[in-house]
C-alpha cells in the first residue's frame, strides 16, 4: 500500500523522463515506487534544497551520472509533486534554469489548479 502519492508537472517531467536511458529510468522509477511507501523520506534519497523554501530533490545516481527530480510536497496530503528533472554534475545542474522553473511551478501547484497528474 502506498504511503504517498507522487505526482508530475504536466507531461515535462515524463518527456524528460524519456530522455534518459531506459536503465537510468528503470532506477528512477525504482527509487520513485520507494519512496511510495515509506513514511519517512530522508537524505540520501531526498534532500531539502537550500536556499529554496519549499524545493527538495530525489537523487539517483546510475552509471556515474546523478539524476535530481526536483519537487515539492503538495499540493495535498501526503503528496509529493516532481516538477522538473535535472541531472547535476560538480554542483552544476542541467538544465540551467531547473531551479527558475522549480520554483514557478510548485507555486502554481499549491494553488492546486490542476497543473499535476498521478505519477
Amino acid at each position: 500500500m502506498a504511503y504517498w502519492t507522487i505526482k508530475v508537472f504536466v507531461a515535462d517531467v515524463e518527456r524528460w523522463l524519456n530522455g534518459q536511458s531506459l536503465e537510468a529510468r528503470a532506477k528512477i522509477e525504482a527509487r520513485i515506487r520507494y519512496l511510495e511507501v515509506i513514511s519517512e523520506w530522508k537524505p540520501p534519497y531526498v534532500v531539502k534544497l537550500t536556499g529554496y523554501a519549499d524545493l527538495y530533490e530525489i537523487r539517483v545516481i546510475h552509471n556515474n551520472k546523478q539524476y535530481r527530480l526536483i519537487g515539492g510536497y503538495g499540493p495535498g496530503k501526503r503528496e509529493f509533486t516532481i516538477l522538473v528533472g535535472a541531472i547535476e554534475k560538480e554542483g552544476k545542474y542541467k538544465p540551467p534554469s531547473v531551479f527558475e522553473t522549480a520554483e514557478r511551478r510548485i507555486k502554481l501547484i499549491l494553488k492546486n489548479e490542476g497543473y499535476t497528474y498521478e505519477y
